[in-house]
């Protein structure tokens, strides 16, 4: 099943909710793989825009966030890649995302349909 969720008035975002048992599972290898301290920390000088990450959303919970830009010193806005929210977080709670947590395909696609034109009719 897909599911599609309006982000603005010409932003959609698409689901894929055929594979949430397998996203669960890449969240809970996640968490127990950041949380043992397993992910390389990164200095704010070090995060790049465009890139996807691990980032703790709330505490033991980690997702993969593709970081959309620098908004002040020690903190970055971060589009969630399977799921689609954004949200600004610290720098500190930014790691490395290990390559076998890349396996698992984004879930999340941002459709955007540009400039709305009326038709005279």
């Amino acid at each position: 099943m897909v599911v599609a969720r309006c982000n603005g008035p010409c932003d959609l975002l698409v689901y894929n909710m055929e594979r949430l048992s397998e996203l669960e599972s890449t969240e809970n290898q996640m968490a127990y793989y950041y949380d043992e301290g397993r992910g390389k920390t990164l200095k704010p000088a070090q995060i790049i825009a465009e890139m996807v990450y691990a980032v703790e959303v709330e505490t033991h919970k980690w997702l993969r966030g593709m970081v959309v830009n620098v908004v002040a010193p020690n903190s970055c806005l971060v589009q969630l890649v399977d799921m689609g929210d954004r949200l600004t977080v610290d720098s500190s709670k930014i790691r490395i995302l290990d390559k076998i947590f890349c396996k698992f395909p984004m879930q999340t696609i941002a459709i955007s349909l540009g400039k709305f034109v009326y038709l005279d009719t």
